[in-house]
């Protein structure tokens, strides 16, 4: 049986084929995962200082922006005040009409069908027993009157008649500019009080002149904004815009006055909806006795909502800012005791945050807005995203091309390497009928390359080999018949010593 030659050569050019067919697809996929994914790195990191940059400046003019904005509405609001004191001034000094609609506080607790009380619970509300937060009835028709204890009415009746003319004025205000404007009121020295839109529900030991807007309103006679402080009624966050009363001979009569809730004035503030949803907006105060490290920054309202929207709401209980490190807060707090806005980068509610504040007026209040970084760059990391899943859809596009070049290279192995085999194969054939002495043998292989050659040497090869051979099988004749002619030892003659060997040819 002749012997075969193992397919080695067939499987090591598979692999040489292999190797040279897929590498340049190996290096190709890695070359484009690396690249594609140190663009996606550079432009996430790149596309993401841009963003932080623009944003940053984003937010401080949006800051600017709604601070000038909200800077008008206190202008009108001034004008307001002004005209409202003005007016009330312009009427104390008057003679008291002969009549004139006065309606103490407590008709209102009554419900006085005269006083058409209107329920707006989005606007006025009151808690109960509870401290739910109720509707609480108002009118647009009459003001409400109420002296502090222990001032009878009778003492302020004449006073309560002239300041009821200034109706009208208050209700024109309230529909121009019923999103603003609160409540309006008057409040004299004399511990009478008369606002609008009427409303009920004083406590008895009330006294206007105990309050802090009057109270800093008598010492700056001047227009005044007073620090955000809770309304008596409905207990809400406001703010007061006052002006201070004179007499005809100048000195100080009253107050008048004008509350804003704090959510309605902030309301118009709008963020980008990608950023809405990871931001908060804080107004806040500050205590500036003492040091900058014994200063507390108190929020006093703050945003709350996604990015579907937004809406203002005031605390119900003390809660001061608190950030990541002690030197930003620091920081802020030097800030706003000299009545300064800037922007930092800091943590607030475990986040990394953009933080841009400006002064809210001039009653020591700040808004603070906070922006998530992460919110910011998240475009960025969604590019870098977008390169490596590009690359992830390019390699696995490469996988079935892959697949197709190994069969087809190792399909073109297998053909290909039967060109060497074969020869091989035969000339081994031959080579095993030569050893066992048939040098009839040729082979023929028309290749037309070295293994051709080989043949053709081969071929002539075994003629010479053939001749070598029987020479060879000649001498080995020759040299057995001299060994049989020849004597195997030397001769044995008496007295003589013979000695010598026989060399075969």
């Amino acid at each position: 049986m002749p012997i075969r030659v193992p397919l080695q050569i067939r499987w090591k050019l598979l692999l040489a084929m292999l190797a040279i067919g897929i590498s340049p697809l190996i290096i190709s996929a890695w070359l484009n995962v690396r690249g594609l994914s140190e663009l996606g790195a550079m432009l996430a990191q790149q596309s993401g200082q841009a963003l932080s940059e623009q944003t940053r400046a984003n937010l401080e003019q949006m800051a600017d922006n709604y601070t000038r904005l909200v800077d008008r509405e206190r202008q009108l609001i001034e004008l307001l005040v002004r005209i409202q004191a003005a007016d009330a001034e312009k009427l104390l000094g008057a003679a008291a009409p002969q009549n004139g609609g006065v309606y103490w506080s407590d008709a209102f607790d009554r419900a006085d069908e005269a006083l058409k009380l209107q329920t707006l619970p989005e606007r006025y509300q009151q808690p109960n027993a509870a401290g739910e937060q109720i509707p609480a009835p108002v009118s647009f028709v009459h003001q409400a009157f109420f002296a502090a204890s222990p001032v009878k009415r009778s003492e302020v009746l004449a006073e309560a008649v002239k300041l009821s003319r200034m109706t009208t004025l208050y209700r024109e205000a309230h529909r121009h500019h019923s999103d603003i404007v609160y409540r309006q009121y008057v409040a004299l020295e004399n511990g009478l009080i008369a606002t609008f839109p009427g409303h009920g529900g004083y406590p008895a030991e009330f006294d206007p002149r105990e309050r802090s807007w009057y109270r800093e309103q008598k010492a700056a006679r001047d227009f005044h904004w007073s620090s955000p402080h809770t309304d008596t009624i409905s207990r809400r966050a406001i703010v007061t815009a006052t002006m201070p009363i004179m007499d005809p001979g100048g000195s100080f009569a009253g107050v008048a006055g004008t509350d804003i809730r704090l959510t309605s004035l902030l309301q118009s503030l709008v963020l980008p909806p990608h950023l809405s949803a990871a931001s908060a907006v804080l107004l806040t105060t500050i205590d500036p006795v003492g040091d900058t490290a014994d200063l507390e920054i108190v929020i006093v309202a703050k945003t709350t909502g996604n990015e579907l929207g937004r809406t203002w709401r005031e605390l119900p209980r003390v809660e001061r800012l608190v950030l990541g490190n002690e030197r930003d807060l620091n920081v802020l707090k030097a800030d706003m005791r000299n009545q300064r806005g800037g922007t930092i980068r800091t943590r607030y509610a475990g986040r990394d945050m953009f933080c841009v504040y400006r002064p809210f007026g001039e009653n020591r209040s700040y808004l603070v807005f906070l922006v998530s970084a992460t919110a910011v760059v998240d475009p960025a990391m969604r590019a870098a995203q977008y390169a490596l899943a590009s690359t992830k859809r390019q390699v696995d596009a490469l996988i079935p091309i892959a697949i197709a070049i190994i069969l087809a290279v190792a399909l073109i192995a297998f053909v290909s390497s039967k060109t060497i085999t074969d020869p091989i194969n035969r000339l081994v054939d031959a080579a095993t009928r030569i050893g066992q002495g048939d040098f009839d043998v040729r082979v023929a292989i028309k290749t037309g390359d070295e293994l051709e050659r080989l043949g053709d040497v081969f071929n002539e090869m075994v003629p010479q080999l053939e001749e070598h051979t029987r020479v060879r099988e000649a001498l080995n004749l020759a040299s057995e018949v001299q060994r049989h002619l020849l004597p195997d030892g030397c001769p044995t003659i008496d007295g003589i010593d013979v000695a010598g060997f026989s060399i075969y040819c």
